[in-house]
């Protein structure tokens, strides 16, 4: 038991230290664009009871675009692609 927390607790700090750099670039990017854009508040949409579209800017496709991140590619499609290599590499 205290091995499992032990390598939990250092998975969860590894996996951390990896996405900060990530989240960091990510964070910067929508700064720069709402600030160029004049905006505000920035919110995340998951977030918000309600949002009136008509009235509200989406800035996820500039973000994706200033990220070089493609249209298609979703967190879900990145997992199972490393997934699908971690699998390949382990077989050879």
């Amino acid at each position: 038991q205290e091995f499992q927390s032990t390598a939990s607790a250092e998975l969860q700090e590894s996996q951390n230290a990896l996405m900060a750099p990530i989240q960091q670039k990510a964070l910067d990017t929508v700064s720069k664009l709402a600030k160029d854009g004049g905006y505000i508040y920035v919110f995340e949409q998951g977030s918000m009871l309600y949002i009136n579209e008509a009235i509200s800017t989406d800035l996820t496709p500039a973000a994706r675009k200033a990220l070089n991140i493609p249209e298609g590619r979703t967190l879900e499609a990145l997992q199972q692609e490393l997934m699908a290599a971690a699998q390949a590499a382990q077989q050879q």
